[in-house]
């Protein structure tokens, strides 16, 4: 019997020559290429963005520590993802998903508290190591719990400090055992950038690390604490919320010049 002969063609150790596409072709035929930026951002204005100066709903609480569910990491989940595709799309996504470090979401309640802990240590060396991503954050929104303080809050301290354009710092809950860890690892620390600060009383000494901040909010407590800061260590300030000072703690706290001169010029509400 004669044996069958089988094409060449699945013998040959050639493979066919493969013809892509560079990337600059791919942008002139791609309609995705050619949509404005105010499209994307319009897009992306439909995911839930952190604000601690009001009431943000879903805002969760386990012992007394408040948290974000997970569905507000949809907008970062979104951004990485569109950075991962392409070169173009990296170029142009990569600003906006830095734009905004957030390290106050939990996607579950199992070990909440490592998961925060270990969200902002990481990104604070993200961002320590990459410069080029550094220069890219505007608002950082962080909670602090105890989990390793010790090593956690000087990295974070150093972080703060590398941000060149970081405006808004939001600390959606700090231990109310944290002050004097704060205190020791923010001791000379300088964040000339920061002009908007949302925190709770127990993170007063962070405040006196922002010479230059105009904007106070008080999302937790008092604000004793935190006007006291402000008359010694924040001359620029304009304008405080969240705290209804007592008569008495005004005359305490705003004996300074600059700063009762400023605030003639505001008004001090309940946020």
């Amino acid at each position: 019997m004669a044996r069958r002969r089988v094409s060449k063609k699945f013998h040959t150790t050639e493979t066919a020559p493969v013809v892509e596409a560079s990337m600059p072709e791919i942008a002139q035929t791609s309609t995705i290429f050619k949509l404005p930026d105010e499209t994307f951002l319009e897009i992306l204005s439909y995911f839930p963005v952190i604000s601690f100066r009001y009431k943000v709903a879903g805002l969760r609480s386990v012992w007394g520590i408040n948290f974000l569910p997970g569905g507000y990491a949809e907008r970062l989940d979104v951004l990485r993802a569109i950075t991962q595709t392409c070169r173009i799309l990296r170029r142009k996504f990569l600003s906006w998903l830095w734009e905004r470090v957030e390290a106050c979401i939990v996607p579950n309640l199992s070990a909440w508290y490592i998961h925060l802990g270990n969200a902002l240590e990481s990104r604070c060396h993200i961002l320590l190591k990459n410069p080029s991503l550094a220069m890219h954050v505007r608002v950082m929104s962080v909670t602090i719990t105890r989990y390793r303080m010790d090593t956690i809050l000087p990295a974070f301290a150093d972080c703060l400090q590398s941000l060149p354009n970081l405006h808004t710092l939001e600390l959606c809950h700090v231990h109310q055992e944290m002050t004097t860890k704060l205190k020791r690892a923010f001791e000379g620390v300088k964040i000339l950038p920061i002009r908007t600060v949302v925190l709770p009383i127990t993170a007063h000494h962070i405040l006196r690390s922002c010479p230059n901040v105009e904007d106070v909010t008080c999302n937790v407590g008092g604000g004793s604490q935190i006007l006291g800061a402000i008359a010694f260590k924040c001359p620029k300030v304009e304008r405080i919320s969240g705290m209804i000072p007592s008569p008495a703690m005004l005359k305490r706290r705003l004996d300074s010049q600059i700063l009762a001169g400023t605030l003639l010029l505001t008004s001090i509400h309940q946020a």
